[in-house]
């Protein structure tokens, strides 16, 4: 993508969220958790506090960019719902089991 098409993107996203429910988002996790050199400058350039998009660490980290701050939540592939589902087979009721052990984890 270009600049204008990778804004639009986002842009989309923050206002069919903010029409459809009335909120802002103010975290980010890209579909199949990909993002250009550019989208971590953008996404606190349009005010979002958080992205979910890198799997480093298990602590929540500040982000380098251009203009503003930007926060990287941990987020784990192992309770990625395409892992759950269809690498570790799991049922919905395991699944949502392995997210509220994490959550849990994390929260300690």
């Amino acid at each position: 993508m270009d600049e204008a098409q990778e804004r639009a993107i986002i842009e989309d996203s923050i206002e069919t969220v903010e029409r459809t429910t009335g909120q802002r988002i103010r975290v980010w996790l890209a579909p199949a958790l990909t993002h250009t050199p550019r989208t971590l400058d953008f996404l606190a350039e349009y005010g979002l506090d958080y992205t979910c998009d890198l799997y480093h660490d298990d602590q929540p980290t500040q982000i380098k960019v251009s203009k503003g701050s930007l926060t990287a939540i941990p987020y784990s592939l192992e309770v990625n719902d395409h892992y759950g589902f269809f690498i570790y087979n799991m049922s919905p009721r395991e699944y949502a089991e392995s997210l509220i052990r994490q959550f849990d984890r994390l929260a300690d």
